[in-house]
């Protein structure tokens, strides 16, 4: 967890520092997504180990859904690497699919593929976690208590998150960039992207406050979409010091 220096904005800092759990959705994308020439799991794995590293955020959970693996079986190896660099995976389904739009066996079966693709690095980590795809706990109580029972009896915590924004609304445009040579569209992209996280992290950490009388602390997920956030500036940089390592608690 990390204490984030407060956020400034144009009514002034805000009136604490955030508390802030870093995790990852996505590492694989979704089945038919793909990577641009030059990218895949492994690159941009690498590449957010390497930032993770620099502002020392260790400890990070990827919350994985596997279906793009039964294309792209060698994706798997970049896990290994993940958790070689002190992270850790969790899981998030088979195929994304929301428990609000399905069945809850078909949802239960689904979760079961996640879970047989991803045990030799759910093993290691210190706490087992399963996020619902899109956040979706049910359209209904009983199809919640159903899953959430079969998360119990397959050892799995689940975890929600308190801050997203829409990361994936800039892939095309990026990698319209790339695949056009536009660098300077390109930074602007980067740019966007991440002044969009800020801001969103600003206005939702403002909502949480009011809404509770406090500010509770975060959890936050962006995907892992091959969109590279620029170099670290006073809008973006991380706190100096402090542990972003989420446990069970």
């Amino acid at each position: 967890m990390t204490d984030t220096t407060a956020l400034t904005g144009e009514s002034g800092p805000a009136q604490e520092p955030l508390r802030l759990a870093v995790t990852l959705d996505d590492p694989f994308m979704w089945r038919g997504a793909g990577f641009p020439p030059g990218y895949d799991p492994d690159v941009v794995l690498g590449r957010l180990c390497d930032a993770f590293e620099r502002y020392r955020v260790p400890e990070v959970y990827a919350f994985t859904s596997t279906a793009p693996v039964e294309d792209h079986p060698q994706w798997l190896s970049a896990l290994d690497r993940w958790t070689g660099r002190g992270h850790h995976v969790a899981a998030h389904t088979h195929a994304h699919a929301s428990l609000n739009w399905t069945d809850v066996p078909s949802y239960v079966a689904d979760l079961d593929r996640n879970l047989e693709l991803l045990e030799p690095w759910l093993a290691k980590a210190p706490t087992r976690y399963f996020r619902y795809a899109f956040d979706m706990w049910g359209d209904t109580r009983d199809k919640t208590d159903q899953v959430q029972t079969h998360l119990a009896r397959r050892g799995l915590l689940p975890a929600p998150i308190t801050h997203w924004f829409y990361d994936v609304q800039f892939l095309v445009a990026y990698l319209r960039t790339l695949r056009t040579g536009d660098t300077g569209a390109a930074a602007w992209v980067r740019r966007r992207f991440a002044e969009t996280a800020v801001d969103a992290l600003r206005n939702q950490a403002a909502a949480a406050r009011e809404v509770f009388g406090r500010q509770p602390a975060h959890i936050t997920a962006p995907r892992s979409p091959p969109t590279p956030t620029p170099r670290s500036s006073p809008a973006t940089r991380p706190p100096a010091s402090g542990s972003s390592r989420w446990r069970r608690r």
